[in-house]
């Protein structure tokens, strides 16, 4: 009876240090009530990633509400999470991916609605920060504000309400990603 106990203990005392770890964040943040009252009334909620901490990581983002704001928060980019494990490749124009974007055009094919939704996605450039291939997109859920997402590298995710697309080449001239379900 008592060995059975143990790993229910160790479960208790990781979901308690996982509890406390997130209050210390959260409290660590910072910002007045009005900055949460703006964030819940932008109709933002948190995403996490299982992803483990890199230079290149990014932080937890807000999702984009479903109705249109032109609140400060509409502004916040959307949050990037790398892969698991670094992608190693000699080009990151690989060429590869279900759907493709290129600067002033649509997604090809089309985005499939989800619960009466659209996504509308635009490419704004290619380079990121160190010159390095990344994505730079915005973002618009069901003709909201568009907001900035994180530069996206080959193998990044991004989570946008209900979509969930996954880079698999970014090119000079587009970015091509899969839709992850």
């Amino acid at each position: 009876m008592i060995l059975s106990s143990v790993p229910v203990a160790r479960r208790l005392v990781r979901a308690t240090t996982g509890a406390a770890a997130v209050a210390i964040v959260l409290a660590g943040c910072g910002g007045s009530p009005s900055d949460s009252a703006t964030s819940a009334t932008a109709g933002t909620t948190s995403q996490t990633s299982s992803a483990p901490a890199s230079p290149t990581s990014r932080t937890p983002s807000a999702s984009p509400s479903t109705s249109p704001s032109t609140s400060p928060a509409a502004a916040v980019p959307i949050a990037a999470t790398p892969p698991a494990e670094p992608v190693e490749l000699a080009d990151a124009c690989t060429a590869e991916g279900a759907y493709r974007l290129a600067p002033g055009g649509a997604v090809d094919p089309a985005l499939p609605a989800r619960d009466g939704a659209t996504l509308t996605l635009a490419l704004t450039g290619t380079s990121g920060a160190h010159g390095d291939p990344a994505a730079q997109l915005t973002a618009s859920l069901h003709g909201d504000v568009p907001r900035p997402v994180e530069p996206l590298a080959v193998g990044d995710s991004v989570g946008i309400g209900d979509w969930t697309l996954s880079i698999t080449s970014v090119c000079p001239d587009a970015v091509e990603f899969d839709l992850l379900d």
